[in-house]
């Protein structure tokens, strides 16, 4: 488990993975099981996190020499960021690519496997996360990565209201679903 219980006005970007949170070069034959749990959550409703990204095996595959390849992950998973403005969160990686339309970090070969009585679920602030496989993939093209079941991860959808006190706290607003083939 990992926590991010800062009290800092801003922080840029936090990465989390089962074996590397941010890869620039080669990640490979990894196995991931267990549990995998990041807490992004600031003491101050109004302060935000501007990226975090939550994976399997890589939090964030950067650059075009990023390769992730030949890995298998097994694991739940249970993120929670109320305090972020961009989530990518993904069974195998929260997000493959940079930040460019050059950038062509690749996935190849991976998988991800729900455990016997699993659960994964996302808890997000407000409507801005990306959530799957790969949360968000910039490469899709040049990638490939599998469920080998199929299986819902449980989306929590909060947003920020005010108290009897008039204090700005965070309100279950919607649960959904996003469904893994």
């Amino acid at each position: 488990m990992v926590a991010n219980t800062s009290t800092a006005a801003y922080e840029s970007t936090t990465c989390v993975g089962g074996v590397i949170g941010q890869n620039f070069y080669t990640v490979s034959n990894c196995e991931v099981s267990g549990t995998i749990e990041l807490l992004s959550e600031f003491t101050t409703p109004s302060k935000l996190t501007y990226r975090v990204y939550c994976g399997g095996l890589v939090g964030w595959n950067v650059s075009d020499s990023a390769l992730l390849k030949d890995s298998k992950v097994s694991a739940n998973m249970k993120v929670t960021s109320k305090d972020a403005l961009n989530l990518m969160v993904g069974l195998v990686a929260g997000q493959n690519g940079g930040t460019s339309a050059t950038n062509y970090s690749k996935i190849a070969n991976c998988s991800y496997t729900l455990p016997a009585e699993g659960k994964c679920e996302v808890n997000a602030y407000e409507q801005r996360a990306h959530i799957g496989l790969v949360g968000l993939d910039k490469n899709s093209a040049h990638s490939s990565y599998s469920s080998t079941s199929e299986f819902n991860i449980t989306v929590n959808l909060y947003h920020k209201v005010k108290d009897a006190e008039n204090k700005e706290v965070l309100e279950l607003k919607e649960t959904s679903n996003v469904n893994i083939k």
